[in-house]
């Protein structure tokens, strides 16, 4: 995978997160600004907390795709929306890139509720290989029409009952090269038989192995 086909790839992963986070009402409205990413409008969180969350997950991700030893380790990455008071995932956003690696898991702790108006600089990258840019952007239409089909509870009580967190699909051997570039990274390596087990429906988003292996898929308790 070539580095500009690598930041690409977790540029779509960023602002596919930030659209998750407003479709599915994890923060009030005023906590997005509106952007326009490969010709597609979506919404992007603009509280810095939120941000910088965002922020340093891609970085890491970005980081273990970089390096060609680590990426091998890598299978995909993973949005879980959960109620704040239960350990039990509700939605889980699946990215896959690699279909050959163990499903281990990188967790990061929940994130902290926020909003807030700060403005987020420009989510466009420098032009695209048009078949790449028109592959993110059927994702992202994809992805925009199936979340419509979720049910959401917009209610502000209802809001502040639930968060999310973000997973790195890896081994142990990814595992300890992101420790090892990344000390201070706040991610915790989680088995497979410590990770929450729930009966989900499978929504297939998008699948594709040309240019770049891709597939996108969302469960639902």
């Amino acid at each position: 995978m070539e580095t500009m086909t690598t930041e690409a790839l977790v540029h779509l992963v960023e602002v596919s997160v930030h659209h998750i986070l407003w479709k599915r009402g994890l923060y009030p409205e005023a906590a997005f600004a509106q952007r326009q990413v490969f010709g597609v409008p979506v919404r992007a969180a603009v509280h810095p907390k939120v941000v910088a969350y965002v922020t340093e997950a891609m970085r890491s991700l970005k980081l273990m795709l970089d390096n060609p030893k680590a990426q091998a380790h890598v299978q995909g990455f993973d949005v879980a929306i959960m109620n704040s008071n239960e350990e039990a995932v509700k939605e889980l956003y699946s990215f896959r890139f690699n279909a050959k690696v163990n499903q281990n898991r990188l967790l990061r702790d929940n994130a902290a509720g926020a909003s807030g108006s700060t403005a987020l600089a420009s989510m466009e990258l420098a032009p695209l290989d048009p078949m790449i840019k028109e592959l993110f952007r059927t994702c992202l239409l994809k992805l925009s029409h199936k979340m419509n089909d979720i049910p959401i509870k917009t209610e502000k009580k209802e809001q502040s009952k639930r968060t999310f967190n973000f997973r790195i699909v890896t081994s142990v051997e990814g595992s300890t090269f992101l420790r090892q570039e990344n000390p201070e990274t706040d991610w915790i390596f989680v088995e497979p038989k410590k990770m929450e087990n729930f009966s989900a429906s499978i929504m297939p988003v998008h699948n594709t192995n040309d240019p770049v292996p891709q597939k996108l898929f969302i469960e639902i308790t």
